[in-house]
Formats: C-alpha cells, structure tokens, sequence
C-alpha cells in the first residue's frame, strides 16, 4: 500500500498549483460553454450570469477560441457601464444547431472539480 502522505510532500508546490489551476480552467471553460449554450453573448454578458466580473473570465475566451471551443460571431454589442463595444462570442457549432453538452469540454460532468477562484463565479448566480 502506497503512503499517501508521502506524495504530499515530495510533491512539488509548483506541481500541486498546476494541478488545482486546470481544474480551475477546466470549470471556467465549462460554466462558460454552459452560458453561451444558450445564445450568443458578449464577455460581460456572460459574467453577469455567472455572478463574476468580466476581467475575471475575459482571459479563458481566448483560450477557448484557440481550441476551437467558442467563436466571435461578426456582431458587436455596447457595454452599458463603459459604452465599449465588446464582441460576441458563440459555442461552435451553435449556429448549425449543434450544442451537444456531451462532455467534451475540459472538467466538463466531473464532480471533482471545483471553482475556488475568487468571486466564485456560479451559473445562474446574481
């Protein structure tokens, strides 16, 4: 029997943070994916029903768009607070109708995974 103790500290801290941030990730990606399911929206959209601030999801679009996750539909929309244009963005495949939810996206039906991240953004929270 291993000794679980021991992997905690011979472990990197280093290795441990890599660890809890892609689980991080991974759950932004999917509460993201899960707002944009239902319907194009704009970064600052999407943090308001996830009940955080845009800066602190901004980031994960851009890797998303790069994975070829999400995509910017060619529509701009106002930010009311800051009278910014800000892009709109869609799940790929949403305009073909085709937003499966099967699992693929990142910590995506993991029950392990956890969004310790400050604001502690939620779907569906205000």
């Amino acid at each position: 029997m291993k000794d679980s103790t021991a992997t905690l500290f011979t472990e990197s801290t280093s290795e441990q943070a890599r660890q809890v941030s892609s689980q991080v990730v991974g759950r932004r990606y999917v509460q993201i994916v899960e707002v944009l399911s239902g319907g194009p929206a704009c970064i600052f959209e999407v943090a308001q029903q996830m009940g955080c601030f845009d800066h602190q999801i901004s980031g994960r679009f851009g890797e998303m768009e790069r994975l070829g996750l999400i995509r910017k539909t060619g529509q701009r929309r106002v930010k009311p607070s800051t009278g910014c244009h800000a892009e709109v963005y869609e799940v790929v495949g949403a305009a073909d109708g085709d937003v499966s939810g099967d699992g693929e996206y990142p910590g995506a039906g993991d029950p392990g995974v956890r969004d310790p991240g400050a604001g502690g953004c939620v779907v569906g929270g205000s």
